[in-house]
C-alpha cells in the first residue's frame, strides 16, 4: 500500500500529525501529485485540533492565495494562533504583519512584541527586525546599543542583512566603540553569503587597505563577487584595476567590460572613464562619437573630468562638429568644480577671445585659479600673459614667481622662459649662470630653443666655462661633417638617452646617416630598431635589409638576428638552411646565443643533418660563456646519453650551473634526477631541496610536486601549512592539478580552514582547466546543485571525456547518469557499459551495481555467475549492499548451493558495515531459528538496533515480539508503540497488524 494511503487512514482516525503529514504531502506534491485544495483541507483539519506546523501552513496559504483565495485577515488569525503556541516563524509573520500593515492595522509596538518572542526563541529573522526596530525608533526608543546586541544574535545564525547592518555599526560606531577590523569581519560574513553590498565593502577595505592589510588580489576577488551580481560600484572598481593592471593583470578588454556594467547603471565614473577608453581605443573601438556619448551623460550628472573632455571634445571637433562656444560653456562647467584643466582651457578662451568674447580680466582670473592649484600649464600661461603684459597685466616680477613654479614642476618652456628672464634680467636680478642652468634642464627636458641658448652659452662662455668639446657636442658639428663614428655615437647616446634626452627619432636619423656610409653597427641597431619598433612602426623587412647590410661585414649580433629571421619567417621567407649559416658565421665569432642556436639546429635536424655529438659541442662551448639554457640542454643530453656518455654526475653539474644562473627547469630536474633515481640514488632529502630551490623561483611544477611533499613528509617534515603555500603558488600559475590538491585542502581542513567555499573555487578552476579529477568532482556537484541546462550539458561533457579516458568515478557517474535519466536519456545498455568499466577498475559501487544489473538482465543478458562474482568483489571492499544480497542467496540457495552458513557469515559482515536491514534479517534468522538456533535475545537485541535507524521490518518485528510475548512479556501497548512506527514507515503489515490488535482490544 502506497505511504499516502497509511497516512490517509491515519488521518481519518483523527490522528493530527497525520492530517498534517498528509496535507503536506499534497502541498510539496511528495509522493502524490500536487493539490493545494486537498492540502489546505488536511491542514484545516489539523490546525482545528491546535497542531501549530499546520496552523501556520495553512497562515502561509491565505497569506500568498496557494490553494485558497488571499486573505490577510485570515492568514493573520492562523498565524496568531500558532504565534500563540509559541511557534516562532508563526510569531516572525505576525510581527511582520504588524510591522508591514498586512492584514491588520500598522502597529509598531506590537510587532515588536512578536518579533521579540520569535527572536528569544532564536529566529534570526525577528532579530534583525527587532535591531532595526531599535535602530529606527519604531515602536521603542531608538537604541543603538540595543541594536547592535540583536543585530549581533541575527548575524551569529547567518543573518546577512544583520551582518551587514552590525558591520556598519562598528565601522561608524554607532552603538559600540569603532573597530574597523571587527566591521570587516561582519562585512566578510554578509560577503561569503552573497551580499553584493557586503562584499563590495570587504574589496574596498581590501583594496585601501582600510581594517586589514592591502591586498588587492583580494579586493579584485570581492569586486567580482558583487559586480556579478549587479553592484555598480564595485563594477566600477574592478573595471579600474583592471584598467590599471592593479591586483590583476592589465586588461583593457576586462576593463571596459566592467566599466560598461557599470555606467549602463549610471556611474558617472565610470561613463567618464569609458569615455576616456573610446577615445583612445583601449579595449573597446577607437570611437570619438561613442567617447562623447560617455563624457556627455558623466558631464551631465557632474563629473567634472567628463565636462572637461566634453570641453575639448568641441573645442578640437572630436567627434562632435567643432563648436568653441560650447567648448567654452563645458569648460566653465568644470572650472568651478576646481578642474584645472579646464581652469586653464577656459582662461586661454578668454585670453584668445575664442567661444567667448576676450577678455584678460576673466583669463587672469581662470588662470590664477588654475596656478594655485599646483597646475605647471595655468602657473606657465599665466606667467607668460604677465611677461607679454597683454591686456594691461604686465609685471615682470609676477611673471618669474609663476615662471619658476611651474619650472619647478618640469614644464620645459617655464624652464627656458626662466632662463631668459635670468639671461635678459626681466623680473630678476641678471644672472647668466642661473640662466645657463634653466637652459640646461630645459634642454635635457628636449626644449630646442634651450639647446641652442645651451649652446651659445658654452660658446660664449656665459654662464657657464667655456668648453668647445660641449659645445661641439651641441652643435652637432661632427655629426654634420658626416663622420659616421661620431653619428654613430650621437645615435647611441639620443638612443639611450645618454647625456641627452632619448630621442628615438634624431637616433635614427643619426644612424641612417652613418648607415649610409656603411658603418656595420649602425646598421645593426638600425634593423633592431625597425625590430622592435623603437622610433619607427615595427618593420620586419626594413629589419632585415639593415642586418644583411651589416651581416655581411661579419658583424655578430647582425649575423645572430638574420639568422632568428630566417628560422622564423619574420621579414624573409623561412628557410632552416639560411638560418644554420648565419648561426654558424655568428658562432664562430663566439656568441654565446648563437652557439646555442646551432646547439639546437643540430640537434632538431634543422637546416643541417641531425648529429646530437656536435650538438652536444656547441651546447658546450655556449655553456662555458655561462649560457644558462644551453647549461639545461647539455645536462640533458648527459643525462639521456644523446650525443654524449650517460653521466648523471656531469648532468647534476650542468643542471646545477644553469640552476645558479636561475633557470627553474634545471632547478626541477635536479629534484626529479634524486626523486625518481635517475642515473642516482634515490634521495628526498635532496630532492624536496631542489624542488625548494626551482618553486622559490617560480617554477609551477615544483611548486606542486614540494606542496604533496610537505603534504606526506616526503624529504622534509610534514607541514600541511607549507604544502597549502605551495600548492596556492603553483595553482596561482594555472597548474591544474595543484588547484585540485589546494580544493582538497580546503575541503578536508589540511594546513587551512576546512572551507567549502573556497574549495568549490578551485576545484572548477581546475576543472575549466582540464583537470580530469576536479572535472568530476564538479560535475558531480552540477549534477546534484545545478538546473541550468548549459551547465548541465557541460557537467555531461566533463564526465564523458574523462570516463573515456579511464577515470572509474567519472565512469560510475556516467553510468549512474544513464541508468536515472539524469541529464542524458535513460539508457540501460549505455549504463551498464560504463559501470562495468568503473567496476573493472575496482569501484567497489559499480561492481555492486554491475552485479545486480547482471542478476536482473538489466541492460545487458541475465548472469546469475557473473552477478555473484561482481557482488564477492564488492562484498570484499565492504559494500554492505552486495554482501546482503550474497547472503540471500546462500540463504535460498539461489544460482548457489544452498549454505546457511554463508549466508550467516554475509549477513554478519553487513551487520559490521552498520547495515540497518541486515540487523533486521539477521534479527528475523534469530527469531524464527533459521540458519542459526532460536534466540530470542538476539533477535530482540539485533531489532533494537535496527530500530534505532529506523528499519521499518525491525519496527515491525518488534511490535509482534511485544504482541506475542517472544523473549519479553507480552505488552499490546508496547507493541502498539513499534505497530505506529513500522506504519508511519510506510509498512502495509504493520497497519493491518495494529487495526487487529485495535479490535482485539476489550470494549
Amino acid at each position: 500500500m502506497h505511504p499516502l494511503e497509511w497516512y490517509k487512514k491515519a488521518a481519518e482516525k483523527g490522528i493530527a500529525d497525520a492530517q498534517y503529514a498528509l496535507g503536506s504531502m499534497y502541498f510539496y506534491g511528495h509522493g502524490v501529485k500536487q493539490n493545494f485544495e486537498e492540502a489546505l483541507r488536511w491542514f484545516a483539519l489539523a490546525a482545528e485540533q491546535g497542531h501549530p506546523e499546520a496552523q501556520f501552513e495553512l497562515a502561509e496559504a491565505y497569506a500568498n492565495g496557494r490553494g485558497v483565495e488571499q486573505s490577510l485577515l485570515e492568514a493573520v488569525r492562523w498565524y496568531r494562533k500558532a504565534a500563540e503556541q509559541g511557534h516562532a516563524e508563526a510569531e516572525f509573520a505576525l510581527g511582520s504583519a504588524y510591522a508591514d500593515a498586512n492584514g491588520v492595522y500598522w502597529d509598531a509596538e506590537e510587532a515588536n512584541v512578536w518579533f521579540r518572542r520569535a527572536a528569544q526563541q532564536g529566529h534570526a529573522g525577528a532579530q534583525f527586525r527587532l535591531g532595526t526596530a531599535y535602530f529606527d525608533g519604531n515602536g521603542v526608543e531608538v537604541d543603538l546599543e540595543e541594536t547592535v546586541r540583536w543585530y549581533r544574535r541575527a548575524a551569529e545564525q547567518g543573518h546577512a542583512w544583520a551582518q551587514l547592518n552590525l558591520a556598519t555599526m562598528y565601522e561608524l560606531g554607532h552603538g559600540v566603540a569603532e573597530d574597523l577590523g571587527t566591521a570587516i569581519h561582519f562585512y566578510r560574513q554578509a560577503a561569503e553569503q552573497g551580499d553584493p553590498e557586503a562584499q563590495f565593502r570587504v574589496a574596498l577595505a581590501f583594496h585601501t587597505g582600510s581594517g586589514v592589510e592591502k591586498d588587492l588580489r583580494k579586493a579584485v576577488k570581492w569586486y567580482r563577487e558583487a559586480a556579478v551580481q549587479g553592484n555598480s560600484r564595485a563594477q566600477f572598481n574592478l573595471g579600474a584595476l583592471y584598467l590599471m593592471g592593479e591586483g590583476v593583470a592589465q586588461n583593457f578588454e576586462e576593463a571596459a567590460r566592467w566599466l560598461m556594467k557599470s555606467a549602463d547603471q549610471g556611474e558617472s565614473d565610470a561613463q567618464y572613464n569609458l569615455g576616456l577608453m573610446y577615445s583612445r581605443g583601449d579595449g573597446v573601438p577607437l570611437d570619438r562619437e561613442e567617447s562623447m556619448r560617455w563624457h556627455r551623460m558623466a558631464a551631465e550628472q557632474g563629473e567634472p573630468g567628463a565636462q572637461f573632455e566634453v570641453g575639448m571634445a568641441y573645442d578640437f571637433g572630436i567627434g562632435v562638429e567643432q563648436d568653441s562656444g560650447e567648448a567654452a560653456a563645458w569648460y566653465l562647467r568644470a572650472a568651478v568644480q576646481g578642474h584645472p584643466g579646464a581652469q586653464n582651457n577656459l582662461a586661454r578662451a578668454y585670453e584668445l577671445g575664442v567661444g567667448v568674447p576676450r577678455d584678460y580680466e576673466e583669463a587672469v582670473n581662470w588662470y590664477l585659479q588654475a596656478a594655485e592649484q599646483g597646475d605647471a600649464f595655468g602657473q606657465y600661461n599665466l606667467s607668460t600673459l604677465y611677461r607679454t603684459g597683454e591686456g594691461g597685466y604686465q609685471d615682470y616680477e609676477e611673471a618669474v614667481r609663476w615662471c619658476r613654479k611651474a619650472a619647478e614642476q618640469g614644464h620645459p618652456g617655464a624652464m627656458f622662459s626662466l632662463g631668459v628672464a635670468f639671461d635678459l634680467g626681466e623680473g630678476v636680478e641678471q644672472d647668466f649662470e642661473q640662466a645657463a642652468s634653466w637652459y640646461l634642464k630645459a634642454a635635457e627636458a628636449g626644449h630646442s630653443r634651450a639647446m641652442h641658448n645651451l649652446a651659445i652659452a658654452y660658446e660664449t662662455g656665459e654662464g657657464v666655462l667655456q668648453d668647445d668639446e660641449t659645445a661641439m657636442k651641441w652643435y652637432t658639428e661632427a655629426a654634420d661633417r658626416g663622420d659616421p663614428s661620431s653619428q654613430f655615437t650621437l645615435g647611441m647616446k639620443y638612443l639611450f638617452g645618454e647625456i641627452v634626452q632619448q630621442d628615438y627619432g634624431k637616433a635614427l636619423q643619426f644612424f641612417l646617416k652613418a648607415a649610409d656610409q656603411g658603418h656595420d653597427e649602425a646598421q645593426q641597431f638600425l634593423g633592431d630598431m625597425y625590430r622592435m619598433g623603437f622610433g619607427v612602426s615595427e618593420d620586419d623587412e626594413e629589419a632585415v635589409k639593415w642586418y644583411m647590410k651589416a651581416a655581411e661585414q661579419d658583424n655578430q649580433l647582425a649575423q645572430y638576428y638574420l639568422g632568428v629571421a630566417y628560422s622564423t619567417g619574420n621579414g624573409v621567407q623561412k628557410n632552416q638552411e639560411e638560418a644554420f649559416k648565419w648561426f654558424l658565421r655568428s658562432a664562430q665569432q663566439e656568441l654565446a646565443p648563437a652557439e646555442f642556436a646551432v646547439a639546437a639546429m643540430y640537434g632538431d635536424g634543422l637546416g643541417v643533418e641531425q648529429d646530437y655529438a656536435k650538438a652536444a659541442e656547441w651546447f658546450l662551448r655556449a655553456a662555458r660563456q655561462d649560457h644558462p639554457e644551453a647549461q639545461f640542454n647539455l645536462a640533458l643530453m648527459h643525462q639521456t646519453g644523446s650525443g654524449v656518455p650517460r653521466d648523471p654526475y656531469s648532468a647534476i653539474r650542468w643542471f646545477r650551473k644553469a640552476g645558479d644562473l636561475g633557470h627553474k627547469e634545471a632547478l626541477f630536474h635536479l629534484g626529479k634526477m634524486y626523486d625518481d633515481g635517475l642515473g642516482v640514488p634515490v634521495d628526498p632529502k635532496k630532492a624536496a631541496r631542489w624542488y625548494g630551490k626551482a618553486a622559490e623561483a617560480g617554477h609551477a611544477e615544483a611548486q606542486r610536486v614540494l606542496g604533496i611533499a610537505y603534504q606526506k613528509g616526503l624529504g622534509v617534515a610534514q607541514d600541511y601549512e607549507q604544502a597549502v603555500t605551495w600548492f596556492r603558488r603553483a595553482a596561482e600559475q594555472g597548474n591544474t592539478d595543484a588547484q585540485f590538491h589546494l580544493g582538497l585542502t580546503y575541503l578536508e581542513g589540511l594546513g587551512v580552514s576546512q572551507d567549502m567555499e573556497q574549495a568549490v573555487w578551485w576545484f572548477a578552476t581546475a576543472a575549466e582547466s582540464g583537470d580530469l579529477n576536479a572535472r568530476v568532482f564538479m560535475a558531480e556537484r552540477f549534477l546534484a546543485d545545478d538546473e541550468d541546462p548549459q551547465t548541465v550539458a557541460l557537467a555531461v561533457k566533463w564526465l564523458r571525456e574523462a570516463a573515456e579516458q579511464g577515470h572509474p568515478l567519472a565512469q560510475y557517474d556516467l553510468g549512474m547518469a544513464y541508468s536515472m535519466g539524469v541529464a542524458v536519456p535513460k539508457d540501460p545498455s549505455a549504463a551498464f557499459k560504463w559501470l562495468e568499466k568503473a567496476a573493472e577498475q575496482g569501484h567497489a559501487g559499480a561492481q555492486f551495481l554491475v552485479g545486480s544489473m547482471c542478476f536482473d538482465g538489466q541492460g545487458t543478458a541475465r548472469d546469475y555467475e557473473q552477478a555473484v562474482q561482481w557482488w564477492l568483489k564488492a562484498a570484499d571492499q565492504s559494500i554492505a549492499e552486495a554482501m546482503l544480497c550474497l547472503g540471500e542467496l546462500y540463504r535460498n540457495g539461489f544460482s548457489v548451493p544452498k549454505d546457511a552458513a554463508a549466508a550467516l557469515a554475509f549477513y554478519e559482515r553487513a551487520v559490521e558495515q552498520d547495515s540497518s536491514m541486515a540487523r533486521a534479517v539477521l534479527g528475523e534468522l534469530y527469531l524464527n531459528g533459521e540458519c542459526v538456533p532460536r534466540d530470542y535475545a538476539k533477535a530482540l537485541k539485533l531489532f533494537l538496533e535496527a530500530a534505532e535507524q529506523e528499519e521499518p521490518d525491525a519496527l515491525f518485528h518488534l511490535g509482534c515480539m511485544y504482541r506475542e510475548g517472544l523473549g519479553v512479556d507480552p505488552d499490546p501497548e508496547e507493541a502498539r508503540k513499534w505497530f505506529i512506527k513500522a506504519a508511519m514507515a510506510g509498512l502495509e503489515e504493520a497497519l493491518e497488524a495494529l487495526e487487529r490488535l485495535d479490535d482485539s482490544r476489550p470494549e
